[in-house]
């Protein structure tokens, strides 16, 4: 696969809870927002025939959304610098578990150890969930100033877990980033 084949427009759901630290109790409310999406043009995913990734390059879309999201919760700053072996980061979202499918609903919130990389790297898989195929959430990195978006989880090889690097893909975010602007300039 490679940016072309990407779909063009996409349903992006966004999930407010009323305990940032419960995975299983906390109440939640959905939102769903259509958005376009905008590929990094030297996207490429390649697959054996067991559907395993054997290559994986500039896995990462900016995604235009139809409605505005600002103000509805906490901005991230993109990084600077790249994760490094040891860090531990913050990842959030969803994930597949092989055994029960996708468990839409219940919140992934961990922390994990940085493995390696650059451009992309990979990292250990922390708590009780074992996930092939959690991609698209942060990976993000949390000091006193707050929290930076250091990485996208993306599709890893049949036993990797591996993170897209914010960093190394920061000349085409900036681009990309001031395109939206110019195009939907910030309300006060």
């Amino acid at each position: 696969m490679d940016s072309a084949r990407c779909q063009e427009r996409v349903f992006v759901t966004a999930v407010f809870y009323e305990s940032a630290m419960d995975e299983f109790r906390s109440d939640k409310k959905f939102q769903t927002i259509l958005g376009r999406v905008r590929p990094h043009p030297r996207f490429r995913l390649v697959l054996d025939s067991q559907g395993h990734v054997v290559e994986n390059r500039a896995d990462l879309a900016v995604i235009l959304l139809d409605e505005s999201m600002l103000g509805r919760f906490p901005e991230v700053t993109l990084a600077r610098t790249e994760a490094r072996a040891g860090e531990q980061l913050i990842m959030v979202g969803y994930g597949h578990d092989e055994a029960v499918g996708t468990v839409f609903g219940v919140r992934y919130f961990r922390k994990n150890r940085v493995s390696a990389g650059s451009g992309s790297f990979g990292y250990e898989q922390q708590g009780p969930y074992l996930y092939a195929g959690y991609d698209g959430g942060p990976c993000l990195r949390e000091e006193d100033q707050g929290e930076w978006l250091v990485g996208v989880a993306s599709a890893g090889s049949h036993r990797e877990l591996s993170c897209t690097s914010i960093p190394a893909y920061a000349e085409w975010l900036s681009v990309e980033l001031k395109n939206v602007t110019k195009q939907f300039p910030l309300q006060p």
